[in-house]
């Protein structure tokens, strides 16, 4: 099935299937695609763990925001990294299985992959609800002044969004 669809197509339906749409999951796609620059196929999903067996080896905030800084992004995914998420290894194997997957067919094009992970994360910031702080002092003027200035540096901060 995968060599009938295209590479994006393919990762469209696997982030859906598998639900690779909050911190957690996308942090451990972008670090098992690093990783896997410096690898060959089929990977192996053990060598990927921690010695704990527990985590995802090498997933962790410094890991994640040098990915992110690496493309321009320069906000916190998630503070932990997807390290404390029990699902994180399981989010693992699944992604290594449909990586594998990819290379029985064509040799996986892991820029492209990245790429299509760092709009996921680019979406994941542009969909954070904005803060409304209600102090009795201000009038409504100043509550809708404060969002504007939210969404205007969002704005800024995610051009081309």
């Amino acid at each position: 099935m995968i060599s009938e669809l295209s590479p994006l197509q393919s990762l469209e339906l696997f982030a859906s299937a598998n639900r690779f749409h909050g911190k957690g999951p996308l942090s451990v796609a972008l670090v098992i695609t690093d990783q896997a620059k410096e690898k060959s196929f089929p990977l192996d999903p053990e060598t990927l763990i921690a010695e704990s067996g527990t985590q995802v080896a090498g997933l962790g905030v410094a890991s994640v925001q040098a990915i992110l800084r690496r493309n321009g992004i320069h906000k916190v995914l998630a503070k932990e990294g997807g390290r404390t998420s029990r699902g994180s290894v399981a989010k693992m194997r699944k992604y290594v299985e449909f990586l594998n997957e990819i290379a029985q067919v064509e040799k996986p094009d892991l820029e492209l992959i990245e790429r299509f992970w760092i709009k996921r994360v680019e979406g994941f910031f542009a969909g954070q609800p904005f803060t409304v702080k209600l102090d009795p002092s201000k009038g409504l003027r100043a509550v809708v002044r404060d969002v504007l200035e939210q969404a205007i540096k969002r704005q800024k901060e995610s051009q081309g969004m």
